[in-house]
């Protein structure tokens, strides 16, 4: 058993865990961006249809008589 090669794969393991790691923070970080600016843009479009609304009186109520 050569000690050098173990001590080498170890090290390049545990190398490869930490960038593992660092790639899914990352993705993590992305993915929670994304979500925010969903969550944004849903909001945004909320407040744009109550304004029509209260302007135009278009969207406040539905006819559901056949």
């Amino acid at each position: 058993m050569d000690i050098a090669k173990l001590s080498t794969d170890i090290s390049t393991a545990q190398l490869k865990t930490q960038v593992g790691v660092a790639v899914a923070r990352k993705a993590m970080d992305v993915t929670q961006l994304q979500g925010d600016a969903a969550i944004a843009l849903l909001e945004s479009a909320g407040q744009i249809q109550e304004a029509v609304a209260r302007e135009t009186g278009v969207g406040r109520a539905v006819d559901v008589r056949a």
